[in-house]
């Protein structure tokens, strides 16, 4: 019996260094933003995947594929680089698949200047795109839709329906 209880430890330990799947970081539950939006900017990295050793006739990633979409390990250094670099910090961030691209919302240190900083991240080969984060409101006929909260659908007046 007092040898089973280390042989299972083993096989379990064992089990869990051969498994294949990425555990990713959850940024999906974003920290709110603390000021407002003239502390952030949105900066785009490179997120292309190594080419993958593909069987004949399959896709590219497999289709028994357990790893999900997310940013490889060269893309979190060139975010943990540009915050570094420049003093910024990681709020959120999300993957566009199809632009091959890692976009986050990076919070400026307190007295940074956001324009210098965006001039200077802009013309860094490791970012594709950079810009300050946009703030935007909803509106139902020139009010904001905050107004109306009975109210689900966008142009109509207000009133509450029965």
């Amino acid at each position: 019996m007092s040898c089973r209880a280390p042989i299972a430890l083993l096989a379990v330990y064992l089990c869990g260094c051969s498994s294949t799947h990425l555990a990713l970081e959850d940024k999906t539950a974003a920290q709110p933003l603390k000021d407002d939006a003239e502390r952030y900017i949105v900066a785009g990295v490179e997120n292309d995947d190594a080419i993958p050793i593909a069987h004949a006739g399959s896709t590219p990633r497999g289709y028994d594929s357990p790893q999900v979409y997310g940013p490889t390990l060269r893309t979190k250094q060139l975010l943990k680089g540009l915050e570094h670099d420049y003093g910024l910090r990681e709020i959120t961030a999300w993957p566009i698949a199809t632009l091959h691209m890692q976009c986050a919302v990076l919070e400026l240190r307190a007295g940074a200047d956001r324009a210098s900083v965006l001039a200077a991240i802009s013309r860094d080969p490791r970012v594709r795109i950079a810009q300050p984060l946009q703030k935007f409101t909803t509106q139902v006929g020139g009010l904001p839709l905050a107004r109306f909260p009975n109210n689900a659908h966008a142009g109509t007046t207000g009133a509450k329906r029965k």
